[in-house]
């Protein structure tokens, strides 16, 4: 059994310092064993709200260890053991969707003088000189071609 006041110096001890605490390979069923044993329902829910931080401080601990792939598995219980190496895997599965767009740009050749102006995407174009041939991002190339200001040459 895990007691209350082994339960308090286990969240301690969890509280100050980075390393997972050593417990019993069966500390969560013997959390749950405990936690039965208190009749005074404020006892009970404190007992319960002790496990419920530690339990968290030793997940997070765990997620670390599993992003830095540094465990201690001397310190795990089994359980902890399986998701260390459930979120291990899935990480090592993961893999980020393209967020980049590749931006292709354009060749045109400019039929009129044309000042600065902001583009589509929120930069500034120009100015360009009656027949420049310049190379703009896709969608300032469109605007210029629309308004007769540009011809393209791709």
């Amino acid at each position: 059994m895990v007691d209350f006041e082994e339960l308090r110096k286990i969240k301690f001890n969890e509280l100050k310092t980075q390393k997972l605490t050593k417990v019993y390979d069966d500390f969560y069923s013997k959390i749950q064993e405990e936690s039965e044993n208190y009749s005074d329902e404020r006892v009970k829910i404190n007992y319960l709200n002790n496990y419920e931080d530690t339990k968290t401080i030793r997940l997070l601990k765990i997620l670390t260890m599993t992003v830095r792939k540094n465990p201690d598995f001397d310190s795990m219980t089994p359980e902890e053991k399986e998701l260390y190496e459930k979120v291990s895997k899935n990480l090592e599965e993961f893999q980020p969707r393209k967020q980049l767009k590749t931006t292709k740009t354009n060749k045109i050749r400019v039929l009129i003088d044309i000042p600065v102006f902001r583009g589509l995407d929120g930069n500034e174009y120009g100015p360009f000189d009656k027949g420049q041939e310049i190379e703009l991002p896709s969608n300032e190339k469109q605007l210029l071609l629309v308004r007769n200001a540009a011809q393209a040459l791709d």
